[in-house]
């Protein structure tokens, strides 16, 4: 049976001008004019019988069904990219040293590594925990993952994504309880505070949160306090109380519903995540792969959390 296809030419509009924002950058990315990308998501969205954009007086605004297209359809390119990249690097060999954060390895890297070693089973892959800036050497060439603001002597840097703080629960504390629709509903609930955050990171911490919503803390119930992220997690996932979550070191469970974003708010935290490397040489191609795969699979991610997040509530 045929294939009853939209033009390719309209799709690759569509895409990026939803993923850019705007006609005008998905032009200078595809090299026509903003008239152009505008005629070929039109004649997109007469093929599909539906509304792709809001054409707002300021720029464009994805509607419900474009939201939900665009992710798709960002998977759908990233597949046909990595079907001719493939064909070149797969046969790739050898050893693989990285060097992650604990808490990001344990949290964002590792779930998704299974992918990376469908694609690329040739390459023996070493993951260190702990701080490339400490473990670098300028004779040979590092790679791996930093937090903070991008610039460290000796190391080049790549910005891989941000990070937002949000109040987030598991679905069963409202469901086996008091709800959790407003800020004055924590009243009720048990607040989780990391005690081993970044004291840069104010976010981190329930007081700037409070003070925002107006809520003493004196009315609240006494907290849980933790050391570790891990545990604290692990204690939100299982219902013992709400958390401050981090969209990076708890997207899995974001991702799969088992902890639910509160209140329709998230802040920024202060510092990035980086891929950096060291050494005056230039990068193997193994640890060049390694460094497309995560700028791919991140921003997969970074269209799948803004779907969701769009779609919560406030």
């Amino acid at each position: 049976m045929a294939r009853r296809l939209p033009p390719l030419n309209a799709l690759r509009a569509f895409e990026a001008a939803a993923r850019l924002g705007s006609f005008a950058r998905a032009g200078q990315e595809l090299h026509v004019t903003p008239t152009a990308i505008s005629h070929q998501v039109r004649g997109l969205e007469d093929f599909l019988g539906i509304s792709l954009f809001e054409r707002m007086p300021r720029g464009l605004r994805l509607t419900e069904k474009g939201r939900a297209y665009l992710p798709e359809l960002t998977r759908g390119f990233d597949l046909l990219s990595r079907a001719g990249e493939y064909l070149h690097t797969s046969g790739l060999k050898g050893q693989l040293t990285v060097t992650v954060p604990a808490d990001m390895a344990r949290h964002w890297l590792v779930p998704r590594l299974a992918d990376f070693r469908r694609r690329w089973p040739g390459i023996e892959l070493h993951l260190l925990t702990g701080d490339i800036k400490s473990t670098a050497h300028a004779e040979s060439p590092a790679l791996g993952i930093c937090c903070g603001q991008g610039t460290w002597p000796g190391l080049r840097s790549t910005f891989l994504m941000n990070e937002q703080i949000l109040p987030a629960a598991a679905p069963v504390l409202a469901d086996n309880g008091h709800p959790l629709n407003d800020w004055a509903d924590l009243e009720y609930h048990t607040l989780l505070h990391d005690t081993g955050g970044a004291p840069r990171e104010p976010w981190l911490q329930w007081k700037p949160w409070l003070d925002m919503a107006c809520i003493r803390a004196a009315d609240l119930r006494q907290g849980i306090y933790f050391t570790d992220s891990t545990a604290l997690t692990m204690a939100a996932l299982r219902g013992l109380g709400v958390m401050l979550a981090s969209t990076v070191l708890t997207s899995e469970p974001l991702r799969s519903g088992k902890l639910v974003p509160l209140f329709g708010v998230s802040r920024p935290v202060n510092n990035a995540y980086y891929i950096v490397t060291s050494g005056a040489q230039q990068i193997a191609p193994a640890q060049a792969v390694f460094a497309q795969w995560l700028l791919e699979i991140t921003r997969s991610d970074c269209v799948e959390l803004e779907i969701r997040e769009r779609t919560v509530p406030a």
